[in-house]
């Protein structure tokens, strides 16, 4: 579902009552499994460190953005992948997109509420709620990202995520984002690999569940752009329950564990809702969030869990139970230790970030929820960059773009590896700390 739309209050964002046992537990174990880049590059690049009890806006802006750049480690024989190679890859990294600064959260809103997949209504409707939302709507949530930093954190996170993930796949392979509903778009994404030399193009939806307001949105917007560019495409699959995933977000909830040492927390897993309606219309997201869910869980048999869902928009009906709903359930039902896991998202975004590190965190201590955890996002967790690359080669190989071997990476040159996560942050418009 939508990787930083902006929910709705749910009447827990007036509770500012203090809170006792809030953070983001962010660092994790190491994962077998992934290759020794991955691991390097994860243990180096800053994802979401642990935000303490009631942090200024500029410490966690500072926090969520950290450095552009990492310092070059040894040198090696210089690789030219256009002589090595017949033809380059380019990965279009698909995901949804948010407001750059607060001046563009009006235009993020009118693209993504006028997206027939996502406002299942007829041109003119949506043309009326998006234009509604831009102008009534926006200043509002504008308040809620200048507690965050003023922006989408989906920038920052998702350059480091595109670096990290470049060089886990070697130097025959480009990896450029294409967001849906603000820029970078499709064919600005397109645009760049072909600068590079890339005539083939992956895409990688940064999706795990598989969605028709996401998935099939960006996908069918990235086949018009390929379409008119002439560019070949090959498609990966949602990843739900994908081993490498998993451990990820297991890698996450370990680290909260450690914080609540000698508790028993209640693991309460999260993913962004749907409207009934999209489900009775076919759409496979809530069958593959529960698999997930139920993945996930039977990494930790001796805890206890349920799933609930999150940001939900407007009068419809929409998945159930409410995280608030089942956050109160825990807290009548005498649970005083709860982590939260997000479960739907692939980075740090506005959900994570003001609502439930915000609302939710102040309605669990209203509710007196004593200890109180958020379990990050899998950002540039090695387990994940294997789980993307993984994805990405096997779309290679099944378009016949090059065998298993091909596919694989060769040596860089380290220094230019340096410079990969200052130039795709320079491509999103991300900021420095």
């Amino acid at each position: 579902m939508p990787t930083d739309a902006p929910p709705p209050s749910h009447g827990c964002g007036e509770a500012r009552a203090k809170q006792r046992g809030r953070g983001l537990c962010a660092s994790a174990p190491r994962i077998s499994g992934v290759s020794s880049s991955a691991m390097c590059a994860w243990s180096s690049t800053p994802i979401s460190p642990p935000i303490q009890p009631h942090p200024s806006t500029r410490a966690l802006s500072r926090s969520m953005q950290g450095p552009t750049t990492q310092p070059a480690v040894g040198t090696q024989q210089a690789h030219d992948p256009l002589t090595a190679y017949e033809f380059r890859i380019g990965v279009a990294w698909l995901n949804l997109g948010g407001p750059a600064t607060p001046a563009a959260l009006p235009g993020f809103l009118r693209s993504m509420l006028s997206d027939p997949s996502i406002v299942n209504a007829p041109a003119p409707v949506r043309w009326g709620i998006s234009r509604w939302a831009a102008a009534f709507r926006a200043p509002r949530v504008a308040n809620h990202y200048r507690l965050i930093g003023g922006a989408s954190p989906l920038f920052s996170e998702t350059a480091r995520q595109l670096a990290v993930l470049e060089q886990e796949l070697g130097p025959r392979f480009s990896v450029a984002a294409a967001f849906r509903h603000s820029p970078p778009r499709a064919e600005q994404a397109l645009a760049q690999l072909a600068s590079s030399g890339c005539e083939r193009v992956v895409a990688f939806p940064a999706y795990p569940q598989h969605s028709r307001g996401t998935t099939d949105s960006a996908l069918r917007d990235l086949r018009a752009a390929a379409q008119a560019l002439g560019i070949e495409l090959a498609t990966c699959p949602s990843f739900p329950a994908d081993s490498l995933f998993i451990d990820a977000l297991a890698a996450g909830i370990e680290t909260c564990l450690l914080r609540a040492a000698g508790e028993r927390p209640h693991l309460l897993f999260s993913s962004h809702g749907l409207p009934l309606s999209a489900l009775r219309r076919g759409d496979p997201y809530g069958a593959q969030v529960e698999r997930t869910a139920a993945a996930l869980a039977s990494r930790f048999p001796g805890l206890p869990s349920s799933l609930a869902f999150q940001s939900r928009l407007g009068p419809m009906r929409w998945m159930r139970p409410y995280l608030t709903e089942e956050l109160a359930r825990l807290a009548d039902a005498g649970v005083s230790s709860v982590i939260v896991a997000p479960i739907a998202f692939v980075c740090e975004n506005f959900e994570t970030l003001y609502e439930l590190d915000q609302e939710i965190a102040a309605l669990a201590a209203d509710l007196g929820i004593s200890t109180f955890l958020r379990a990050p996002a899998p950002g540039t967790h090695p387990a994940f960059i294997a789980c993307a690359a993984n994805a990405v080669r096997r779309a290679a190989h099944d378009a016949g773009w090059g065998d298993a071997q091909e596919l694989q990476p060769t040596p860089r040159n380290n220094a230019q590896d340096a410079s990969h996560i200052a130039a795709h942050g320079a491509a999103l418009g991300s900021r420095p700390a």
